[in-house]
């Protein structure tokens, strides 16, 4: 009876978020984000799209050919990586080892992931704002917004080796497969902060288009024993964020199912999440966390 009444109080308070709305939302949208996000996300793309400015940064014929191809591929895929530097290669170990520096504490305190979240990060290095203001990478986040942007979140983290004994099918840091449950409108941003190769842990992820088959048909809940799994370990279906030092990947992950990998013994893996958002205004990255209009927080949509 409690099971009952509890349901009915959830349902009634939030109908979006319960059976039958999560079920049809899968079977509709084919990702895992919710019914309220895939209706909020998308309207909001729309209406960026349609009304939103943006301020395309000075550029060239044939980088516009590269932020032309990069955006017809997130529209089809939902990926695309850059496996070359974004920035310069010194500036990439610059910004990493100034964060290293300012907080060692946190980095060396041991266990499996290490963490430092967006204010924390720009306010001490504010330097990481570097891969954003890129030409490239400002002008296809535009392109694909069609309007000018904001961040909603730039985090630090550091994985390491897992060993099996503490591993034991559970998940340490995102490593089972899901889609994020953020607005779909969000496009992810993820940059390499050291020379990433198959035993570094990357990310793994999974076209937008792949997605939506697994999850009509296959992918239930976030769960490492699911038959799912077995769907996704042809390496044609999966594509992993490996490269060098300053490469990046653009991801919507909120349709795209991906997920960490372990890296191996004495392996460490240092990277970059970047979560943008459009915005009909000229672009404001440095004063984003500071400013709640521009600061979008996830759960109040």
């Amino acid at each position: 009876m409690m099971k009952i009444i509890d349901f009915t109080k959830g349902f009634l308070k939030n109908p979006l978020a319960h059976w039958p709305f999560v079920n049809l939302s899968r079977a509709f949208y084919g990702n895992t984000a919710g019914a309220k996000q895939n209706l909020y996300g998308r309207a909001q793309l729309q209406y960026f799209r349609l009304l939103g400015k943006k301020d395309r940064s000075g550029s060239n014929a044939r980088q516009m050919r590269k932020v032309t191809e990069a955006v017809q591929r997130i529209h089809h895929t939902g990926l695309y990586l850059i496996d070359k530097p974004v920035i310069a290669t010194t500036n990439v170990i610059r910004i990493r080892e100034k964060i290293e520096l300012a907080f060692r504490d946190r980095i060396s305190e041991g266990g499996y992931i290490a963490t430092v979240d967006s204010n924390e990060l720009t306010e001490r290095v504010p330097e990481v704002m570097e891969f954003v203001r890129s030409n490239l990478i400002c002008n296809i986040i535009q392109d694909f917004f069609k309007s000018a942007f904001h961040i909603d979140q730039i985090v630090y983290r550091m994985t390491t080796y897992v060993p099996d004994e503490i591993l034991q099918d559970k998940e340490i840091y995102s490593n089972f497969w899901h889609c994020d449950s953020s607005p779909t409108s969000e496009l992810a941003l993820f940059v390499n902060l050291v020379d990433v190769d198959e035993n570094t842990g990357p990310t793994n992820a999974i076209s937008k288009v792949k997605t939506k088959l697994l999850v009509r048909k296959h992918f239930s809940e976030r769960n490492s024993f699911d038959p799912f799994a077995a769907y996704v370990d042809d390496e044609r279906d999966v594509t992993r964020f490996i490269g060098p030092a300053g490469s990046v990947l653009f991801a919507q992950t909120t349709r795209c199912l991906h997920r960490a990998s372990i890296p191996d013994p004495g392996k460490v893996r240092h990277w970059l999440s970047i979560r943008l958002y459009p915005k009909n205004a000229p672009m404001v990255t440095d004063r984003v966390y500071k400013d709640p209009v521009l600061r979008y927080t996830h759960g109040r949509h």
